[in-house]
């Protein structure tokens, strides 16, 4: 006897069937790969902030900032006596990381976009990363920002609020609501990743929030617990001076 086999429109049927299945699966399997990633961002934040819990414990209470290459010759480094104040946050808590000894650095403890070191640490990298902006040619680069609103960068020669200042933890009220540090807007500007909210300076508008968990972000609170909100949630909060973005007034 000879052995049939399948015809043309049973192997459609199949074909369809398959096709079927897929379509009913990749939403499922989409939203499974999503909230991986976001479990996986937020453990990153975890260690960054427990690095960032050490730095503010040898540092008699101060918090890390944004940005302190600009201090120069100021004399603020009387405030940080195991850590000189003068490089930017994530590079201040690498004597607390795996990454401290990372070559991703520069010689004063930027990112050397003009050279080819390497990808970001992993623990600085979120597992959502698509891709940045042409400058870092293709490379991993570092995709959480620092609230720029508690530490800036030092000047003397603001007098517009508290937000440009370095910031003592304990100074500071509603830990569990407002915010260190947060996934930040890789897409924009590599030279802005290293911040955390407010409106993005070139494009009026866009905000320093990253879309990469189903269009938000997670962010670190001061407490060191993780929350999310979505995009839009964050730039109302950011428009209206919320508490996500906003630290209150420091305590007496």
């Amino acid at each position: 006897m000879t052995k049939k086999g399948f015809t043309l429109i049973e192997l459609l049927v199949v074909i369809s069937i398959i096709a079927l299945l897929m379509a009913i699966m990749m939403p499922s399997l989409n939203k499974a790969r999503n909230l991986a990633q976001r479990v996986v961002c937020k453990s990153n934040q975890k260690q960054i902030g427990m690095g960032v819990e050490m730095f503010t414990m040898d540092n008699n209470d101060w918090l890390p900032m944004a940005d302190g290459t600009g201090i120069g010759s100021r004399t603020v480094s009387d405030l940080f006596p195991k850590f000189p104040h003068t490089t930017w946050w994530y590079k201040e808590i690498a004597p607390y990381m795996d990454y401290k000894n990372d070559p991703w650095f520069d010689g004063k403890g930027r990112p050397d976009e003009q050279n080819d070191n390497g990808d970001a640490p992993k623990v600085l990298v979120c597992p959502g990363f698509k891709g940045a902006n042409a400058a870092v040619h293709g490379r991993k680069v570092l995709c959480y920002g620092w609230n720029w609103l508690i530490g800036a960068y030092y000047r003397r020669d603001v007098g517009d609020g508290d937000w440009w200042k370095p910031r003592k933890k304990s100074k500071l009220e509603n830990h569990a609501v407002t915010a260190l540090l947060g996934d930040s807007r890789t897409e924009l500007d590599f030279d802005r990743t290293r911040f955390w909210g407010g409106e993005y300076w070139q494009i009026p508008g866009e905000y320093y929030y990253g879309k990469r968990h189903s269009d938000g972000c997670n962010y670190l609170c001061i407490d060191l617990h993780v929350e999310y909100a979505s995009y839009d949630e964050l730039v109302e909060d950011c428009i209206e001076e919320g508490p996500i973005r906003r630290p209150s007034p420091e305590a007496n």
